[in-house]
C-alpha cells in the first residue's frame, strides 16, 4: 500500500479548472459557430438589418465567451471544498480515499476499483483521476518516491475499464 495526500488550495483547483476547459474538444466547435455568428451579424449591418446584426453579435459574443463562462462554473464549485484535503491509499485493485475539512473533520471515506476510473491524464506535476467528465482526483507526483509513482499509474492504466 502507498499512502498520499492533498490539499485542495485555491491554485490548485484554479489550475484544474483551466485545464478542464483546455481539454474540453467541444469548444473547438463553438468557438467556429461563434465565428460563423459573428461573420452573419457583420453581413446583417451590411445589408441594413440592424437589429437582426445586433442579435447576431450578442449571440455570437455569448459563444465566444463560453470558455470562460464554463471556468468560472467550475470555480465557483470548487470554491467550496478549498483547504479540504484527501488521503489516498492506493491498494493493488483499489483506492481509498478519505476527504476531510480544512478543520481536520473527516466529510467522506469510500473505496474506487481501478476499473471504475473513467480516465487518468497527467501533466508536468499532477496526475487527475478522474470518476466522471469533470471530477477527479488530483494528485501531486511529487508527494511520491519516483517509484511508487510510476508504479501506481502503470497498475491504474492497467486496470481502467477492464471487466
Amino acid at each position: 500500500m502507498v499512502k498520499s495526500s492533498m490539499v485542495y488550495t485555491k491554485e490548485i483547483l484554479d489550475e484544474f479548472a483551466s485545464y478542464l476547459v483546455r481539454k474540453n474538444k467541444s469548444l473547438i466547435l463553438i468557438y467556429v459557430c461563434a465565428g460563423i455568428i459573428l461573420a452573419c451579424s457583420i453581413a446583417m449591418f451590411i445589408l441594413g438589418e440592424i437589429v437582426d446584426g445586433v442579435l447576431y453579435v450578442l449571440l455570437g459574443a455569448f459563444f465566444a465567451c463560453y470558455g470562460l463562462i464554463l471556468k468560472l462554473i467550475i470555480k465557483q464549485g470548487h470554491k467550496k471544498i478549498y483547504g479540504n484535503y484527501d488521503e489516498f491509499e492506493f491498494e493493488e485493485d483499489f483506492m481509498t480515499i478519505r476527504t476531510y475539512t480544512k478543520t481536520g473533520e473527516q466529510l467522506t471515506a469510500g473505496t474506487i476499483n481501478y476499473k471504475n476510473i473513467l480516465k487518468l491524464e497527467e501533466n508536468k506535476d499532477k496526475a487527475y483521476i478522474f470518476v466522471s467528465k469533470y471530477n477527479a482526483y488530483i494528485i501531486e507526483k511529487s508527494k511520491f518516491s519516483a517509484g511508487e509513482y510510476e508504479g501506481i499509474i502503470e497498475k491504474i492504466q492497467s486496470k481502467i475499464g477492464s471487466s
